[in-house]
Formats: structure tokens, sequence, C-alpha cells
């Protein structure tokens, strides 16, 4: 089974070594960490879709600072494609890009575009 995710979140976190979340974190978190939502999804018929995402750095010292930082991490991270997993076996590969970085009132957004290609899988 395909996650709804398409393995983003545990791919990157694996990468980057910070924690990342789908949406709002336990309480008990340690900062900083990443929230990753996943917006827009064009599908093409060759197993290939094309995913907006917003990957927000939520820091409670100063956000401005770290995020220069992780972002020379994250693109040394998105030079390689990311492998993708369900959890028991490789479902495909995702090509991630920078498209902006944004200041907003919750923390410092970066705002990709990824491009995961997906393996024929049975049963999918």
């Amino acid at each position: 089974m395909i996650p709804w995710d398409f393995g983003l979140i545990q791919a990157l976190r694996e990468k980057i070594g910070w924690e990342i979340f789908p949406s709002d974190p336990p309480e008990t978190i340690d900062y900083p960490y990443l929230i990753l939502e996943i917006g827009e999804m064009k599908y093409r018929s060759d197993q290939t879709i094309l995913v907006e995402m917003n990957l927000r750095l939520i820091d409670s010292n100063k956000p401005s600072c770290k995020i220069y930082e992780f972002c020379k991490t994250l693109q040394k991270i998105i030079m390689e494609d990311l492998s993708l997993c369900n959890g028991e076996q490789d479902i495909g590969k995702a090509a991630l890009k920078i498209d902006r970085i944004v200041t907003a009132k919750t923390g410092q957004v970066i705002k990709l575009i990824a491009i995961i290609k997906l393996k024929n899988i049975e049963g999918e």
C-alpha cells in the first residue's frame, strides 16, 4: 500500500535528522522541528506525481537564524533522489526542488516541489 504522503515524511526525516510531522506535533516535542504540509498533487499516467509542499521550520528561539543553516542542509539533500518506502518495500524515488522561502507569522516556510516516480507495485 502506498502511504498518503508517498513516504516523503519518513525519507526526509532520515536524511535531515530532524523531527517532521504532518500537522501539529505533540506538546512535549523539543525544538526545532518541521511540519510538512502536502499541497496540490498532479498525477500523470506514467506513475509520476508532481507534489507541491510547504516545509515549516518551527523553532522557539530564532527561526531566522536556523533557516540558513537548514537550507544549506536541505540543498545537499535535494541534490540526491530520496528513496520512498511504505515500511515494507521500496515504492519509488522523489526529486526535490526549493521553489522559494517565505517568512510567515508561524516561522519560516520553505516551499518545495517534489517529482515522485512510483514503481509498479502489485495490488496497487
